[in-house]
């Protein structure tokens, strides 16, 4: 999964975030969980190459939209909004982040393809 939080610069969360934690609770990993830094600055061509199945903003229906067309057609995968103030400000909110998220990421997990052992 990508998370993507801007456009201009792109940047995403790594794996030192509370952002990422929420990912994790939900099973699924960040492909940028790998960064030394908590919230790096990637390129467009970072993310194709790691080529994610869905990606997360933090937003409304109207941005995950507007991400689409931001990344296609080189990228067409599910993009999923989470409402903004609950997932990018830590506190107790965030919990109603990581509900909608997990509960958003269910179908999509359920439908992919199992991984070999």
């Amino acid at each position: 999964m990508f998370l993507q939080f801007g456009s201009r610069p792109l940047f995403t969360a790594g794996a030192a975030t509370l952002q990422n934690q929420i990912l994790a609770l939900c099973g699924a990993r960040n492909i940028f969980a790998d960064s030394r830094v908590p919230w790096p600055q990637v390129s467009r061509e970072q993310v194709l190459i790691r080529h994610p199945q869905v990606i997360i903003v933090p937003g409304d229906t109207a941005a995950a939209r507007q991400i689409g067309d931001f990344w296609r057609p080189q990228l067409t995968v599910p993009v999923l909004a989470l409402n903004e103030d609950s997932f990018t400000r830590p506190g107790p909110r965030i919990l109603l982040a990581a509900q909608q998220l997990c509960t958003q990421l269910a179908p999509i997990r359920a439908a992919l393809p199992a991984k070999a052992p």
